[in-house]
């Protein structure tokens, strides 16, 4: 569909795997926002965001069928941008909670 030497989009069949995926980076997210907010460093998200990627794919192979590649981008890809964009509103999120704000606060 959408190829170039830099760029490569692939068709996943697994449309399970890739909602419960997508439900799960968005809480990690929250969790990686708040500890950001609470002021953790680098190597403390790096290791949240193994575990999760771990997780992740545990939960993935108990929940659903076939084989599942954790390493694509709709499942590692969308978490580790999910996770560290500064634009992610749900790492936002994380983030205000982290320094405080109540969920109210920081949906205002």
């Amino acid at each position: 569909v959408l190829q170039s030497h830099y760029v490569r989009c692939t068709l996943s069949t697994d449309i399970y795997g890739t909602e419960y995926a997508a439900v799960m980076k968005n809480i990690y997210a929250i969790a990686a926002g708040m500890c950001h907010g609470l002021g953790y460093g680098d190597n403390f998200q790096a290791v949240l965001i193994s575990n999760a990627a771990r997780e992740m794919r545990r939960f993935m192979k108990s929940t659903c069928e076939g084989r599942i590649n954790i390493k694509k981008s709709a499942y590692l890809g969308d978490l580790l941008v999910t996770c560290y964009s500064q634009f992610s509103r749900n790492r936002m999120l994380g983030n205000m909670l982290g320094k405080g704000y109540t969920i109210k606060s920081a949906k205002a």
